[in-house]
């Protein structure tokens, strides 16, 4: 099940952060600076102990959730940093990621455009069954409260899929959250059991938390 769900998050990605959907790509132009604070935003083996394995790959910066009714316009936004980050325990998995903005302005106004774009849920539901296969069904996605003021956005959205290729339902969980605080754009998606959502929920929290103590302000 961690399998399948790892290939409908590749086929979910946005562009590793809040922003994506639209061939009107953002504008990147890197600096050594929030490179380096990009990597340091995002989660590292200290933060979850020797369980786990992986480390840091390098960030997609393509948009890969495009529908017809969801383009919001992104090339007048610049992104000066990017990092990503991935890995695995025994029936879970974790990917974390961060773009630095040039400005706080451009995060809130993208933040307008993606995540509070009414048609973002419609897009992240179409894309989703457009790859699976005719052994999966996708039993229900919808939002999960996550904690905003104090200058942080956040939305969580939780996927259940079912897969019956072994003749027993079995189901599991991809959870996506997309938040930002000051110039950073950050996402965690989380992979893992159904039974374990409540412990999983968790974790996220907490790992967010992490995430955003280190966040570009």
């Amino acid at each position: 099940m961690t399998r399948l769900l790892l290939a409908v998050a590749s086929a979910l990605v946005l562009a590793g952060t809040a922003a994506a959907g639209t061939a009107d790509h953002n504008q990147v132009k890197l600096t050594a600076k929030d490179q380096a604070a990009a990597k340091r935003i995002v989660l590292n083996s200290a933060d979850l102990g020797g369980a786990w394995s992986g480390g840091y790959v390098k960030p997609d910066l393509n948009d890969a959730l495009v529908c017809a009714n969801y383009h919001p316009k992104q090339s007048d936004l610049v992104v000066t940093g990017a990092a990503e980050s991935k890995f695995s325990v025994t029936g879970a998995q974790l990917d974390s990621v961060a773009q630095v903005f040039r400005s706080p302005a451009m995060v809130e106004t993208d933040w307008k455009r993606s995540v509070l774009n009414p048609q973002l849920q419609s897009c992240l539901k179409t894309t989703l069954a457009g790859n699976l296969s005719t052994t999966q069904k996708l039993v229900s996605l919808g939002r999960v409260a996550f904690p905003e003021g104090n200058g942080i956005h956040g939305r969580e959205y939780r996927l259940v899929i079912e897969e019956t290729s072994t003749g027993t339902p079995v189901r599991g969980i991809l959870d996506l959250i997309v938040f930002s605080r000051g110039r950073s754009e950050l996402s965690l998606t989380t992979i893992g059991s159904y039974t374990d959502k409540a412990k999983i929920s968790n974790v996220e929290r907490v790992l967010a938390g992490i995430m955003l103590t280190r966040a570009t302000a």
